[in-house]
């Protein structure tokens, strides 16, 4: 998958950790989709394999401190890469469900051993490659339970705001299309269906590929005004690739005249904007919505997190 791509990868940077002075502290999973097996893994070059499925999570976590983001570690996002940061300070609770998210996923995931070798985790016994219904039906189960112990948990909420001043709720939501596991997207398509007159939506993507979906709640049942931003073809990620990658840029150029002839079409266009994002010599890599309600300056309601709201 993507993190053991190459000869200089992921995988390989991280066998310094666990060969290091700290080893015995540091724990490295590598999820793999059970998506992608036998003769698809076989024929699919590396390069294109993560478009079967992939772990999107992007969480870092000190302490009682998270950042939730759209942004690997790579060095482009700490120079030329514009993306997007939510720094939650001080939150114990949401720390807690994130931890335990992360160590639930490690369980039915790979281990790296420090001589660069991948062991199924113990925890799980269930290979995906070998077993893919038996291993998406036990993952699903681990990752909803500890949903549902949080909603139990929590089901007595309202009754501790009464005493508490408090100005910003956060809803933690978990996106695992490969179990069969949608919040996010539910949640996300119930906001572009029921959005009334006189409510704007702000949704911004690195890569332009809407789901149908998106696409007919947006343009069928939204009744807000929308603005668009997505990447311009010399920003995206893939401008000047090599090889097939770098047509890219022009595919996801394509997907927007598409989206907005049929805009036209439907006669949505003065309800509509599109824009791309230009910098010279930066790359966009930024997602999420933004939710205002009418006669509102600032937003009520945002999504953070990695989704890029595509087909994928």
């Amino acid at each position: 998958m993507r993190g053991s791509r190459g000869k200089l990868n992921s995988r390989k940077m991280l066998e310094s950790l666990l060969n290091g002075k700290y080893g015995q502290s540091c724990q490295i999973f590598l999820y793999h989709t059970p998506k992608l097996r036998g003769f698809l893994k076989m024929i699919i070059p590396d390069r294109f394999n993560e478009l079967i499925g992939l772990q999107h999570m992007k969480l870092y976590m000190v302490d009682n401190d998270l950042i939730i983001s759209g942004a690997n570690l790579s060095n482009d996002y700490f120079t030329n890469r514009q993306d997007r940061y939510f720094l939650i300070e001080n939150c114990e609770e949401l720390c807690d469900f994130y931890d335990e998210l992360v160590q639930r996923v490690g369980k039915f995931s790979f281990v790296l051993q420090p001589d660069g070798t991948a062991l199924l985790n113990s925890a799980m016994q269930v290979n995906p490659l070998k077993d893919p219904t038996t291993f998406i039906k036990k993952a699903a189960k681990s990752v909803k339970s500890l949903f549902q112990k949080e909603l139990e948990k929590q089901c007595n909420i309202e009754k501790m705001a009464e005493n508490i001043d408090i100005d910003t709720w956060i809803f933690p939501l978990i996106q695992m299309g490969q179990l069969n596991i949608y919040h996010d997207s539910q949640i996300t398509l119930q906001l572009l269906r029921t959005s009334p007159p006189g409510t704007i939506l702000k949704l911004a993507t690195g890569y332009f590929n809407l789901t149908s979906e998106y696409i007919e709640a947006l343009l069928k049942h939204c009744q807000g005004t929308c603005h668009l931003l997505t990447a311009h073809p010399t920003t995206n990620g893939f401008f000047s690739a090599k090889g097939i990658a770098g047509g890219i840029p022009a595919a996801y150029t394509k997907i927007e005249e598409s989206f907005m002839k049929y805009c036209n079409k439907l006669g949505q266009q003065n309800r509509i904007t599109l824009l791309e994002f230009i910098k010279p010599g930066w790359t966009y890599h930024a997602k999420g919505l933004w939710y205002f309600l009418p006669h509102q300056e600032k937003p009520c309601l945002t999504l953070i997190g990695s989704p890029n709201f595509g087909k994928i």
